[in-house]
């Protein structure tokens, strides 16, 4: 799908009424396009969810790609624990262990070797 050759296709199609809107951030300039290739079954979902959302398809897409993509990264960068996992975690950050004799001889080299 091409926005430029649908959206205004899509709005009539949809009986979607433009709406004047007030920004209160500066309009950023989009000069970058997507495409893809849609069957007609996959369009009419995409013009159906879009009209339940009184929007052009190019918004409802864009609107909705991009609050996946935020998701996805999101789930990538989080960690997530059982509770028995998060609960051992705490208690070893709580309650570490003594220092192994190889821990403390690497960090008198360290401190030997590095600290001023």
């Amino acid at each position: 799908m091409v926005a430029r050759r649908t959206s205004a296709a899509d709005r009539q199609e949809l009986g979607v009424k433009t709406a004047e809107v007030t920004h209160t951030h500066p309009r950023v300039s989009r000069s970058e396009r997507f495409e893809a290739r849609l069957t007609e079954a996959q369009k009419a979902l995409l013009l159906q969810a879009a009209k339940l959302d009184d929007e052009t398809v190019t918004q409802f897409v864009v609107r909705s790609a991009l609050r996946a993509a935020k998701r996805r990264l999101l789930d990538a960068e989080t960690i997530k624990l059982s509770r028995r996992d998060a609960a051992a975690l705490v208690d070893a950050l709580a309650n570490p262990p003594a220092p192994s004799a190889a821990l403390r001889a690497a960090f008198d080299r360290y401190r030997r070797d590095f600290a001023p």
